[in-house]
Parts: C-alpha cells; structure tokens; sequence
C-alpha cells in the first residue's frame, strides 16, 4: 500500500478507539496494521503498557532503517514494542520536530496537512437518537396510504372449543336419589354426553329415566345383571346419530360400548365400570386382566376413533402399586394412551380414567370438578368431534304485544257471543271458543317458524337462581382460601 503524497513516514490519526492510518510512505512499508485497531469495546490502556517508564520506542530497533527502508520486516514482538510510544503521540523520526503540545493538541493529521497539503478526512458525529428525531419530525402526521376500511360484523366469532364435543363422567354411586341434580348439572355446563357408572337402576326405571333426561336427551343404559349397584349409562343428546352395540358381557367388569356418527367420523365409546375385587363377588386381579386383554384385543382391530372411560378402581397415581403399574403396561401393549392426572376421588386418588388411541388426537382438553353429587369428581372432556346441527323445530306464535286492549276490548262486545246467545251449554261453549278465537286472529293471528330445539330447564326459578350464585360464591372463597371451614360451607351449600 502506497501513498500518492511522497512522505517518508507513515501519517496517524488519534482517536477515541485507538489509531486510524491516514497516509503510509512510499516505499514498500511491510507492517501488520491490525495492531492499531480497536477490536474490543473501549478495552483502556493495558496494564504493561503503564509500567514503561520511559516514552522512547524500544533500543533494539533502528527508526532510522526502517525509514530508509533497509529494514522491511518486524518481528511481532517488536512491533507491539512501539505501542506506548505511539499511544503518547511521539514523534518517531528525527527530520520531523514537533513538541506532545503540538500533536495533543492538534494531532498529528492536522499537522502534516499544514506541511504536506494534505486534505484532512473530517469526521462529524451524530448520534442515532438525533436522526431519529430528525427523521421524526419530517413525518409527522397521519399516513392515509395505510388506512384501510373495516367492515363491520354482526355476528361475533365463536371460541375455539365452540364446536368440540363435550363428554363428561361420573361415578354417580345411584341415581335414585340424584336424577333431579345431574339433570341440572348438564344442562348448566351443557354437557353433550354424560358417561355414567355406578348407576343403580333395572330394567323398570322409566320414570327415573325420564326423570333424568333433559329435553332434547335420551339414557341409554345396561344395568347389572345378578345382584343389586353397579350399571353404566350414557346420556347424549337426541341429535347425535346414537348406537349401542352388541358386545359380550364380561364377569370381572361391566362394560357398555356406543357408536356416535358425525358429519366427519365415527366415534367408539367404550364405558367400564370394574368393582373392587372381593369374596362376596367372587372376582381377582388375574380375571380382569384376562378380560380385559380380550376386549382390548378386539378393540384394537375396530373402526372409527376410540375412547375408553370409566372407574377402573386402580390408583394409576401411586407408581409403587404393582397393579395400576401392571394395568398401565397393558394399555401401553395395545398403543392406549390415558390422559388424567390429579385425584377423581375424595380419598385423594385417580381412579376415573380416559383412554384414547396414542395415534389419534381426539382430546383436546379436560378438567375435573367437584359438585358433591357422590364421592367421585366429574371429568369434562372437549374432543375433536365436529357436533352437528341442533335439531330444528317448526313452532306457532301470536304478536300479543301489538294488540290494542281498548280495541280489542270493543271487538269482544261487538262479536255474536254478546248478539246471539246459544240456547243450550254445549252450543254456548262451542260459540265461547269460535267466536274469541275469531276476535283473537284478527288481532294476532297465528305465525309460523322454524327455531333450533335447545335443552330448557322449566324448572328453573329465582330461588334457585340464588341458591346457585350463593354457591359459586362460596366456591371461588374455598378455592382462593384453601380452608377447611370454607370448604365445609361449600359442600353443605351444594347439598341444599
């Protein structure tokens, strides 16, 4: 590198981060300049380069060849030798006689251009902050290049789970004496369908049944064969395309299984119910093993997606009892997946399970809660189901709140029921009827349309109402505190 300006020494610049290079000699100036660079973050001055004291460059190197060119090459140490002395701003060439006033003061660039005529290389600092204001200031105001319209909707988006189907399950420990509770229960968290083991009824409980369904829900159930308890149930809106299948019965555990057609797949619905083991039952570990091996076998090799649910009375949560470690392998074998966690029963264990197939994506969240119906907790369920269409209904109406009392008053004295009195009881009761209705359908005659049939609760009142406030109330008190005389008016408030 070569400079167009004939010196004979090299030409530095001091500054903030260390040396900058202005201008090399003619003659061929073989050097490292990367010493001269700052490559660290304001690095300061080195330790070592404070010990020298003197300011002169080191004695085993000759200035004087090095400007005359006979020396072309430096050893590294030797070039790092002259790092205290050009960080001072020395003069290193005897021909050029300035004072450390003069380069301090005025460097060593300006200087050389005062003898040389060289254009010094101005440097202007501006900080970014000062251009962004600069920048600001120029566009201020509205871009109207970017405003777009907005239309607006009536409509407001559905949430995410809108369209997912909600399966619940209970452990219900007899619905005799619950009917009435469940029933509102599903109806307040609107519930799609509702598994249900343990629920205690024969073949002769219709008025229970009916009882029990909501309007738009039907119960389908198989109770226990030999002896009183036991059962499993399911209760799902009349909508879904609903099928209960023929499948062998098994001693050691109860077992039902359903077909739910929807628009984009068939649903399988298995709903277990295992009693404890016990010399009254005459049952053992080993035969629901053997059972329930079976029924996974078939279940592995049938159509549609799978879930399996119920009260398998194993503590899946204790990963020291052989049994529920021996019940986990077996769904493990057969590709099952169980996805709850967390106590289902007041004992502080997790007996309530929800199984699905560990290639499919069916579940797409759950969550338990404990509305004092038995000693089980409730287990919600939102599955990648799409639900379809409530069903449609056509109803008959009357716009009663445009009729005109004084009008219609002068109608009813004007009619043939006040004119033209029948003779006899039946004729005047005939007459009663024709004749207001005449009067009633010039006022508000009767129209017609088709409305979505939705679960109703007539027996919803204000009270109840309250009641339910009260609850939740002491509800979010419990689960905020954490106390037990919170949680004991919780329950007491959920008895009532």
């Amino acid at each position: 590198m070569q400079s167009k300006f004939n010196i004979n020494f090299p030409v530095y610049k001091a500054g903030k981060h260390g040396q900058t290079t202005l201008a090399l000699p003619d003659r061929v100036y073989k050097i490292d300049l990367t010493v001269y660079l700052d490559i660290e973050k304001n690095p300061g001055p080195e330790m070592d380069v404070l010990a020298y004291s003197s300011n002169l460059p080191p004695k085993n190197v000759n200035l004087r060849a090095i400007h005359e060119g006979s020396i072309n090459y430096l050893m590294s140490n030797q070039l790092l030798g002259f790092q205290p002395f050009y960080q001072l701003q020395r003069p290193c060439f005897g021909d050029v006689r300035h004072s450390q006033d003069d380069f301090e003061a005025y460097g060593v660039g300006r200087r050389v251009s005062s003898v040389y005529e060289i254009q010094r290389i101005p440097s202007v600092n501006i900080t970014r902050r000062r251009q962004c204001i600069f920048q600001h200031r120029n566009n201020v105001g509205a871009n109207l290049n970017n405003l777009v319209n907005i239309t607006p909707t009536k409509n407001c988006p559905k949430t995410e789970t809108s369209n997912l189907l909600h399966l619940a399950m209970l452990n219900a420990r007899s619905l005799n004496n619950k009917a009435m509770f469940i029933k509102d229960y599903v109806v307040e968290h609107r519930v799609d369908c509702l598994a249900v083991t343990e629920t205690w009824l024969n073949s002769n409980n219709v008025y229970l049944i009916n009882e029990l369904c909501p309007r738009g829900y039907a119960f389908m159930h198989i109770p226990r064969s030999i002896g009183y308890g036991g059962g499993v149930g399911l209760l799902y809106k009349k909508n879904y395309k609903t099928e209960k299948q023929n499948v062998a019965q098994y001693s050691s555990f109860e077992y039902m299984e359903t077909l739910i057609r929807s628009p984009s797949t068939v649903l399988r619905i298995g709903i277990v119910y295992r009693p404890p083991p016990s010399a009254e039952n005459g049952q053992t570990v080993n035969m629901f093993f053997d059972e329930f091996s079976d029924l996974l076998e078939r279940l592995a090799v049938s159509s549609g997606k799978l879930v399996l649910l119920g009260d398998f009375n194993f503590h899946v949560d204790d990963l020291t009892n052989p049994q529920a470690a021996r019940f986990l392998d077996l769904l493990d074998c057969y590709n099952l997946k169980q996805h709850i966690t967390g106590a289902t029963h007041k004992a502080n264990h997790t007996l309530d399970l929800v199984t699905t197939r560990s290639c499919e994506d069916m579940i797409h969240s759950w969550s338990s809660m404990d509305p004092q119906l038995s000693d089980h907790k409730v287990i919600h369920t939102k599955l990648h189901l799409i639900k379809p269409r409530l069903p449609r209904q056509e109803r008959q109406y009357r716009k009663l709140r445009s009729v005109d009392p004084a009008v219609f008053r002068n109608d009813v004295i004007k009619c043939a029921l006040f004119t033209s009195e029948a003779c006899n009881v039946v004729d005047l009761c005939d007459q009663y009827d024709s004749e207001l209705l005449k009067v009633v359908d010039s006022h508000a005659p009767l129209k017609t349309c088709i409305v979505s049939s939705r679960p109703s609760a007539p027996w919803y009142t204000e009270d109840i109402s309250k009641e339910k406030c009260k609850r939740r109330q002491l509800e979010r008190r419990w689960r905020k505190s954490g106390l037990d005389m919170d949680k004991q008016q919780y329950y007491d408030q959920c008895k009532r």
